[in-house]
């Protein structure tokens, strides 16, 4: 019983003192202030966003990737 405790407890912390990092791509773009406000007041709309960073994909045309990275990302992409 000890033994449960003890790992509910340390997962607990471990996971409040992850849930106050904001990912620094969404800090860079919206700063941290704003997502302080988020945190109190609209967690759903924090937890939207950082899914959408995490899942989110960029399609585009073929011929502009190729000339921003090169034929040759471009095949290891493929």
């Amino acid at each position: 019983m000890k033994k449960i405790l003890l790992i509910l407890v340390i997962n607990m912390i471990a996971h409040v003192s992850y849930s106050q990092q904001f990912d620094s791509r969404l800090e860079q773009h919206f700063g941290k202030d704003k997502l302080i406000f988020w945190q109190k007041n609209y967690p759903d709309s924090l937890g939207y966003y950082e899914f959408v960073i995490d899942n989110a994909f960029l399609i585009m045309d073929e011929k502009i990737v190729s000339a921003r990275l090169g034929d040759e990302k471009v095949k290891e992409i493929e």
